[in-house]
């Protein structure tokens, strides 16, 4: 499902595998979806413990300057209003009803376009070559934060989910 895993698979078994998009983006969830009690909110989808402070005290006032709940799904944060676990296939719902997901890891950016909601994802250094594959792999290399400023810029810019959609459903007949 990435470039880095088609590399390995490839030098340890000297064939060329084939690449495939993440299952959950080439499955459908729809009939798992659910109602959300909650409105006016944000999704930060990142592991315990990995968002520095400086991210944590931007988004803090990102939330607070557009009077939105931080939601934390799956994960624990400090700084979210509602930590919320849950039934795995419930985190779509939480997802699909979100304002805005900020995310740093690849099934968060994966939950995001999949059920087509306004997202950012924060690269680091560690996860780099697989959320830019997935980003670019999907036209959504757009959605990728350079700087802290970039998660109020990219808030503010529509997502045209019609060209990704696309890709899922041509790799989901390649599936």
């Amino acid at each position: 499902r990435d470039l880095n895993s088609f590399e390995i698979v490839k030098k340890l078994t000297n064939k060329t595998p084939l690449m495939h998009l993440d299952p959950v983006l080439v499955s459908d969830y729809s009939s798992v979806l659910k109602k959300v009690n909650l409105k006016n909110y944000i999704i930060i989808y990142a592991y315990t413990g990995r968002l520095t402070k400086s991210e944590e005290r931007y988004i803090k006032k990102f939330a607070k300057r557009h009077n939105k709940r931080i939601i934390c799904v799956g994960h624990y944060s400090n700084i979210a209003d509602k930590n919320i676990i849950c039934n795995p296939l419930y985190v779509f719902s939480y997802f699909k009803n979100a304002d805005y997901v900020i995310t740093d890891t690849f099934h968060g950016t994966v939950f995001s376009i999949k059920m087509n909601t306004k997202f950012c994802t924060l690269v680091r250094d560690s996860n780099r070559n697989k959320l830019e594959a997935l980003l670019n792999k999907l036209d959504k290399l757009d959605r990728k934060v350079e700087k802290l400023e970039d998660i109020e810029r990219l808030y503010n810019t529509e997502v045209d989910f019609y060209k990704t959609n696309r890709i899922i459903e041509q790799e989901r007949k390649k599936t």
